[in-house]
Formats: structure tokens, C-alpha cells, sequence
């Protein structure tokens, strides 16, 4: 069995995983596997994550836990491309929001416009490799 930096299984569990986090930590490392998964939370499932945390004992939660992340195929690089394409998602929108703002200069919007068609390969008709 292996585990994350929160401890948590990253392979199938065949004996218990004995450990103590307080529930203040087991919230932030179910909040931090379900955001790497992709999870937005609603306000019923705030109440539902919160009771687990508070409630649950390390071995049940490490389990439970464990299966989100597996299911989410989180692990090792995987883990990590998804972290990185949020934060290329996260750059794009900021981008973007800025392009369309009116008092961004013209020349600048031409130009991150460029930019972002050639990240995103939509450009190689019209800018050409050297």
C-alpha cells in the first residue's frame, strides 16, 4: 500500500490505516482531494463533507478518501498535470478577462490574443513555424 503526503492510500487497502489528523485537517485533505478531482461542492454537500470530517475515524476516513482519489485517478503525475492544467485554465480566464476589459490597450489585446491562439494551437495556419 502506498500513500500521499496525507497519508492516504493510493493503492487497494488490505490491512487498516491507523493514524489521528483532527477533523479541522481531515476537512482540508478531503477538500483539497475533491478539488484535485475536479468536485465543485454544493451546500448540501458542504454539510455532508463537514459531519464526515468531523465524525469519521482515520481508518474510515483514509478509505473513503482513498477511493475518491483512485476513482479520480489522482496519483503520483497524474496528480500533478491536473494541478497544472487548472492553473494554465486559471491563467487563460484571467487572460482572456483582461482582453475584453475597455481599457485594455489595443496592441496588448492583438498581442496576448496571438499568444494564447498559439498556446492553445489554433495558430499555426497563420503564424507559421520559422
Amino acid at each position: 500500500m502506498t500513500a500521499d503526503p496525507f497519508n492516504i492510500p493510493t493503492s487497494p487497502i488490505h490491512t487498516e490505516p491507523i493514524d489521528y489528523r483532527p477533523s479541522a485537517e481531515q476537512e482540508a485533505i478531503l477538500r483539497s482531494i475533491l478539488a484535485d478531482a475536479g468536485v465543485e461542492l454544493g451546500a448540501y454537500d458542504e454539510r455532508i463533507l463537514q459531519w464526515f470530517a468531523a465524525f469519521a475515524d482515520w481508518g474510515t476516513f483514509a478509505i473513503i478518501a482513498s477511493w475518491v482519489r483512485r476513482a479520480g485517478g489522482q496519483t503520483g503525475n497524474d496528480l500533478e498535470q491536473r494541478r497544472e492544467l487548472r492553473r494554465l485554465e486559471l491563467l487563460e480566464t484571467s487572460l482572456i478577462d483582461y482582453i475584453n476589459r475597455a481599457d485594455t490597450p489595443d496592441m496588448v489585446g492583438h498581442m496576448l490574443t496571438g499568444m494564447l491562439a498559439l498556446a492553445n494551437g489554433q495558430a499555426d495556419d497563420e503564424f507559421p513555424a520559422p
